[in-house]
């Protein structure tokens, strides 16, 4: 489960491995590039491409259809709409 998150760094479910967004974007639906929202395990779809697992645990992820990547933070006594911090990385290329 997710309460093993934090002290193991380990992500659960399956991850699977185009530049504009597609009809298969898997990015969380957000015109913003940072808010507060959900566990990185909501996101199944989305690749974890690195997890720090220094406290608080984060997360490098990138929509396998986009290719873009966020940076999840987990919010050390919860945030107002969510426990996790999601910035959008700038564009790579």
């Amino acid at each position: 489960g997710f309460a093993d998150t934090p002290q193991t760094g380990k992500l659960t479910g399956t991850r699977s491995g185009a530049r504009a967004m597609t009809s298969n974007c898997s990015c969380p639906r957000t015109q913003g590039r940072r808010f507060q929202g959900d566990a990185p395990e909501r996101h199944v779809e989305l690749v974890e491409e690195q997890a720090w697992t220094d406290w608080p645990p984060r997360w490098r992820l990138r929509c396998p259809a986009c290719q873009m990547r966020w940076l999840v933070s987990y919010i050390p006594g919860g945030g107002i709409y969510g426990d996790f911090d999601w910035a959008r990385l700038d564009d790579p290329d």
